[in-house]
C-alpha cells in the first residue's frame, strides 16, 4: 500500500541530541534504519518514534536478520491510535485487549501500572518479529524529567533510532530548519537525561576510568534491579556489546554533555591516547564537586534518594522548594555513601517499574504470548 508524503517518516530536527549520529547511522547501518521505516508504515500515525536493541543498533554477537525489532511509538492520543490500530492490525492485539476495546486498553497503558507503556509483542514482521511499546507524549516526557520510572529514559540513555513524521513539523522560514514546539521541549528533555546520566555514572565510577568504562556505567543504570536480570532472562553480557559495537555512537551522543562537565571543572582529561581513547577522571571526591553532579540529576530522583537514607514515610520527604537541600546533605556524606544510595535508589526505581510493567504485559500479551516471550528471553540468557 502506498504511503502519503504526509506519512513518511524522516530524521528528527538537527536541533536533537541525536540528530548528530544519523548521518553516521545512515551510512554504515542502512538495514537497520529501512526496516524501521517499513515497520512504521504499517502503523498509524505516531508523534514520533524510536527503535532500540539489538534488532535496530548493531550489538556484538547479534545477527541482524534474526533479531527482533523494538520499537517505541510516542502517541499524541492513545485512545484514537489504539482505535485505529485494532481496525488496520487486529491480529498484532492478544485476546484481552480485544475484547475490552481502545478504550479500556488505552487506559491500561496510561495507568501508573509499572510504567505508562503498553506493549503489543510476538508481531510477525518481514519474516521475523516486532514488538512495539506505545507511550503517551506527557508521559514519555515525565519520565525524561524525572526518572520517576526510569524506563523510556534509560532507554533513551543508550543510541537509538529516531523518526518523526514530517507531517509534524513546521519550517523556520528564516533558516529553513524543521521545528515542533512540542518536540523542542522533548529535544531539551532528550539533553538533560543524556546530561543527568552522564553525571551519575561519574559518581559511581572510580577516581580515574575509561571511557568504555563510563559509557558502560551509562548503560547499566537503567539495568539495576531490572528482574530479566536475576531470573537471568537477559544476555549477561548486553551492556559491554551495546557498548563495544557503538563506541564512536556514545561519544557522539554524550560529547555536548561532556564538554559541559569539562567546562564546570567537574570532569578533565587525565590522558588520551593516538587511537582517540580518553581516560577521564573527576575533578576530586570533595562534597562541592558531587554537589555540581547531583545538581544535573533530576529532582523527583533526588528526592528518591533522600527518601532512601531513612526508614521513615516518604510523606516527610522535601518538596521542590527543598531539594537542593536535599543534594547538599547527599553530598556531605562522601562518595562511597552517595555511590551507595544512588545504587539503591536505582535499583528500587528499576525494580518496581519492571515489575510492574511485568504484570502489564499479562494484560497487553495475554499468559499464552507472555510466556512464549519470557522463554525466548530465558533461552537467550543461559546462551551466554
Amino acid at each position: 500500500m502506498a504511503v502519503s508524503k504526509s506519512q513518511k517518516r524522516q530524521r528528527i530536527p538537527l536541533q536533537s541530541p541525536f540528530a548528530h549520529i544519523f548521518e553516521e547511522q545512515q551510512r554504515d547501518s542502512e538495514f537497520y534504519e529501512e526496516r524501521v521505516r517499513r515497520a512504521l508504515e504499517t502503523l498509524p500515525p505516531v508523534k514520533f518514534a524510536f527503535a532500540y536493541g539489538s534488532g535496530a543498533i548493531p550489538q556484538i554477537g547479534s545477527y541482524k536478520e534474526a533479531t527482533m525489532l523494538d520499537l517505541i511509538l510516542v502517541l499524541e492520543d492513545s485512545f484514537e491510535w489504539h482505535r485505529e490500530n485494532m481496525k488496520k492490525n487486529p491480529s498484532h492485539y492478544a485476546f484481552i485487549p480485544k475484547l475490552v476495546g481502545p478504550k479500556l486498553t488505552s487506559s491500561v497503558q496510561t495507568c501508573k501500572v509499572g510504567v505508562p507503556v503498553l506493549y503489543n509483542t510476538l508481531v510477525p514482521f518481514q519474516g521475523g518479529l516486532m514488538k512495539y511499546g506505545c507511550v503517551g507524549f506527557s508521559d514519555l516526557l515525565e519520565d525524561l524529567q524525572s526518572w520517576k520510572y526510569l524506563f523510556l529514559a534509560g532507554r533513551l540513555h543508550k543510541p537509538v533510532r529516531m523518526f518523526v513524521p514530517s507531517k509534524s513539523l513546521n519550517c523556520d522560514p528564516r533558516t529553513g530548519e524543521t521545528f515542533d514546539v512540542d518536540l523542542a521541549e522533548m529535544n531539551q528533555a532528550l539533553m538533560d537525561n543524556l546530561e543527568a546520566a552522564l553525571s551519575a555514572a561519574i559518581i559511581l565510577l572510580p577516581v580515574e576510568f575509561t571511557e568504555a568504562s563510563l559509557f558502560q556505567k551509562i548503560s547499566q543504570l537503567s539495568y539495576y534491579g531490572d528482574i530479566r536480570f536475576t531470573f537471568s532472562a537477559e544476555n549477561p553480557h548486553k551492556i559491554s556489546n551495546i557498548v563495544s559495537a557503538n563506541l564512536l555512537s556514545f561519544r557522539n551522543l554524550y560529547n555536548e554533555a561532556l564538554s559541559s562537565l569539562l567546562g564546570d571543572h567537574l570532569l578533565r582529561v587525565h590522558c588520551s591516547s593516538g587511537n582517540g581513547r580518553h581516560v577521564y577522571v573527576k575533578q576530586d571526591n570533595h562534597s562541592s564537586s558531587l554537589l555540581g553532579l547531583l545538581q544535573r540529576i533530576p529532582s523527583h530522583f533526588v528526592k528518591r534518594c533522600y527518601c532512601s537514607m531513612s526508614t521513615s514515610s516518604q510523606d516527610i520527604c522535601p518538596d521542590k522548594l527543598y531539594v537542593e537541600e536535599a543534594r547538599k546533605t547527599i553530598s556531605q556524606f562522601g562518595t562511597r555513601t552517595c555511590q551507595d544510595i544512588l545504587k539503591k535508589t536505582f535499583k528500587n526505581t528499576v525494580r518496581n517499574s519492571s515489575i510492574g510493567q511485568a504484570f502489564k504485559g499479562l494484560f497487553s500479551a495475554g499468559p499464552l504470548r507472555s510466556c512464549v516471550y519470557l522463554l525466548k528471553k530465558w533461552q537467550k540468557g543461559i546462551r551466554f
